[in-house]
């Protein structure tokens, strides 16, 4: 816990509090990634050759820590505090065929206090499908029950989970259980939960992946939701004093001041996509993007004439946090991102926009590289192009494309860069081809405290 630190929601330290407290009840081995086996152990082998590669999964497999709590993935509804919390667990996902959705006893006891520290019946339920990710509880947006972070209540409809299919009822948690540890599920709240999530991650001790993923489906089987609805639903505000932050430090000193949006744009973040830590500071960000388009020359005479708006690409886009925010100025926005659990998210936010910015509206499970070889087209008749890398960088391919191509259709580029020796080798790259000049840039302290600067940067072409 992080008592005093100004941009750590105090539910956080809550929620560390509680589970930790649940681990004791249930007695979860922490796990341990040094492991108990010793080099002299391990087959020896050149990986070259077929029975190489085998002798090195086994090595593999061999070095996988003990233990079962790899970690506990904390997310925050920032209106009412409620905490998606995911535990990864160390070993395997169940099977799907529906025989057990959580076969483990000691995860099974876990889930069973965690939830019921919530103050939660444990008739409660969440129905699964074939991938085993559910499609709600309590409140779920996927049975018009959305629970969002503004603090508005969710209609108080509930639903008992059935036995057949990829049905999980928490019932099924307290099979096993004695009669004294069934007790200690009926205690009084304790824990303000949205949604309790179980990651399986049984990867090498060596990978530094705090969660595993299955890039071939979109509902991963590794992913299991036993509480609460899929995702935390957040909302961006603009203006002075407008983001949470700003009212628990009493700031109100807006760094952007864009023009407002005519409607909402509800994020979507279940716990396997990616959520910026400091939301409220973020925002900041996306204003900025917003206020800086609006006024950039691409808008100054176009903005009543949808023919004339420009058309926009999004590279790394996650869930669409920046670029849904620019919907209503575009006369076209693709959003794109490799990650497959993304496009569910994109497309629960764009439902509620009105039909004519819908109609705008794209998504595209690529990678930056692969937008780059494949969607030559779209890249040539857009006007902007937005990138948020991670913290190496825009790919190789992205640069290319900038410094031989881009330059010569594109009127803005938006960077935002979350590792600053990245965005320095692509900057340099930028403007050393001498096609692109360096407009306006700011850095962002988003974590209070560290040494990490969020940077924001607009690139116009020099024939611009």
């Amino acid at each position: 816990p992080l008592p005093r630190c100004r941009a750590h929601h105090p539910s956080i330290n809550a929620a560390v509090k509680a589970v930790t407290r649940a681990c004791h009840e249930v007695g979860i081995v922490p796990y341990n990634e040094a492991g108990d086996a010793t080099e002299n152990e391990f087959p020896k082998s050149d990986a070259t050759s077929e029975e190489g590669t085998s002798k090195i999964e086994a090595r593999r497999r061999l070095e996988k820590g003990p233990g079962q709590l790899r970690y506990v993935g904390i997310n925050v509804a920032r209106g009412n505090g409620a905490l998606q919390i995911t535990l990864v667990w160390n070993g395997p996902a169940p099977s799907d065929d529906g025989s057990d959705s959580c076969e483990n006893p000691n995860l099974k006891k876990l889930v069973s206090t965690i939830i019921a520290m919530s103050g939660t019946s444990q008739n409660a339920s969440v129905n699964l499908n074939s991938n085993g990710v559910g499609s709600g509880l309590l409140s779920s947006e996927e049975n018009g029950d959305v629970a969002d972070s503004t603090g508005e209540p969710a209609k108080k409809r509930r639903r008992r989970g059935r036995r057949e299919g990829k049905s999980f009822a928490s019932n099924d948690l307290n099979e096993g259980l004695s009669e004294k540890e069934q007790s200690t599920q009926h205690r009084p709240k304790e824990l303000n939960l949205h949604s309790l999530w179980v990651n399986y991650n049984s990867s090498w001790r060596h990978s530094n992946a705090i969660f595993a993923f299955d890039s071939t489906t979109a509902e991963s089987s590794c992913w299991r939701r036993h509480y609460g609805p899929y995702a935390v639903i957040e909302n961006l505000k603009f203006g002075e004093g407008s983001t949470e932050c700003d009212k628990r430090q009493k700031s109100g000193r807006p760094i952007a001041n864009p023009p407002p949006l005519k409607y909402q744009v509800p994020l979507h973040f279940p716990p396997n996509v990616f959520r910026q830590a400091n939301l409220d500071a973020f925002t900041h960000i996306v204003g900025r993007i917003r206020e800086f388009v609006f006024q950039s020359a691409t808008m100054k005479e176009s903005i009543d004439n949808i023919h004339r708006l420009p058309a926009c690409v999004e590279l790394y886009g996650g869930v669409g946090t920046i670029g849904l925010h620019l919907s209503d100025i575009l006369s076209s926005l693709v959003s794109s991102d490799e990650n497959p659990n993304n496009a569910k998210c994109f497309y629960d936010s764009v439902g509620s926009f009105p039909p004519e910015i819908k109609s705008r509206i794209l998504y595209k499970q690529k990678t930056a590289a692969d937008m780059i070889k494949t969607e030559r087209t779209l890249l040539r008749n857009s006007q902007i192009l937005v990138v948020d890398p991670p913290r190496k960088g825009l790919d190789a391919q992205v640069v290319d494309y900038l410094c031989e191509d881009g330059w010569k259709h594109l009127k803005l580029l938006v960077y935002v860069s979350c590792g600053f020796q990245a965005f320095q080798q692509n900057s340099d790259a930028l403007l050393k081809s001498k096609k692109w000049k360096l407009e306006f840039a700011e850095g962002y302290l988003l974590f209070p405290g560290s040494d990490a600067i969020e940077t924001l940067a607009f690139f116009v072409p020099k024939n611009g």
